[in-house]
């Protein structure tokens, strides 16, 4: 099934505004349509256009529109072609490089087609078919048969047209620069950075917080850390110190707030004999509240692992002295 995630779009004029371009004036007014275009995504509000549209952008400003959206392709290219016929026959001024006419594609367009698809090969951009298409106001279907031309048929039409650098040339090297990463790169890139400074013990954190934090899944995260993804390297993330407060080592999770808390009554109240207590008994005591048990308070006894001390809360301690600490007279 045909993906139907075109649209139309229109820019118009945000004030009224006198100008010249090569030499033609051009009296334009406020909300007159100047440029009409088809486009995925977010083209309708970014990238460059043709300079004359450039021009006018700066001139009455940048208003824009979807007219008609949920359209393939071909059917974008239609209703683009329809409304810049209309529009002309309104007597408004358009901005746009190709006639209207269904069957019109200009030299000038194929020249850069060509151009482009020069740039590509030399691997000095990376552009698909499509952004080709959008970027010279075409359609694929052209594009797709100048980068399948073949230049030793002198009776291809096309091979008589000579490649032209396009006005915009500056904008296509950035925007599609053959170095550029992709958001996919750049976020692999940043759970690569983050996984080594939980390697480093600079955060704590695990892989599934990870994940979560990228919201991507833990398969993924996984796939990072084994090497298992090809040419991605550390990027250091934008939001870094956002990254270190939220996984900051000093701060304790749930569970080690729990044990924290637990072992200090154990280690400097039980043991010492200020509470008269045992573990049963502190078991029965904290059992619901702390969500432990007395073969849990055993193993935790037992562990010679490091455990930060958590004071218990004020409560805690008040309902535990009230009831076990013994005042000698």
């Amino acid at each position: 099934m045909e993906d139907k995630n075109y649209y139309v779009y229109e820019y118009y004029a945000l004030h009224d505004g006198v100008t010249q371009f090569n030499g033609e004036s051009f009296d334009i007014n406020k909300g007159d349509v100047y440029y009409i275009g088809k486009g995925i995504g977010k083209r309708v509000s970014t990238g460059i256009r043709n300079m004359k549209c450039e021009h006018f952008k700066k001139v009455v400003g940048f208003g824009y529109r979807i007219v008609k959206d949920g359209l393939s392709e071909e059917e974008a290219l239609q209703f683009e072609k329809e409304l810049i016929n209309k529009y002309k026959e309104d007597g408004m001024i358009l901005t746009n490089k190709l006639s209207g006419n269904i069957a019109g594609v200009d030299i000038e367009a194929i020249s850069q087609i060509k151009y482009l698809i020069l740039l590509v090969n030399a691997g000095l951009i990376k552009m698909s078919q499509e952004a080709i298409a959008l970027e010279s106001e075409t359609y694929q279907v052209l594009v797709n048969s100048l980068f399948n031309l073949n230049e030793s048929d002198t009776s291809n039409k096309y091979n008589k047209v000579l490649a032209k650098c396009p006005d915009n040339i500056d904008y296509i090297l950035e925007e599609y620069n053959a170095d550029k990463l992709s958001d996919r790169d750049i976020k692999f890139g940043n759970i690569k950075y983050v996984l080594n400074l939980l390697e480093k013990n600079v955060i704590k954190t695990n892989q599934r917080e990870i994940a979560d934090f990228y919201e991507e899944s833990t398969a993924v995260v996984s796939g990072i850390k084994k090497d298992k993804y090809q040419n991605i390297n550390l990027i250091k993330p934008t939001n870094l110190a956002e990254i270190l407060k939220r996984f900051d080592i000093g701060k304790l999770t749930d569970n080690e707030i729990k044990e924290g808390s637990i072992k200090y009554i154990i280690d400097k109240l039980i043991e010492p004999k200020i509470l008269n207590m045992t573990l049963m008994d502190l078991a029965k005591e904290l059992g619901e509240s702390h969500g432990i048990t007395y073969n849990w308070l055993q193993d935790l006894k037992r562990r010679r692992i490091n455990v930060r001390y958590v004071k218990p809360s004020p409560d805690v301690l008040a309902n535990l002295f009230d009831k076990y600490h013994e005042i000698e007279l």
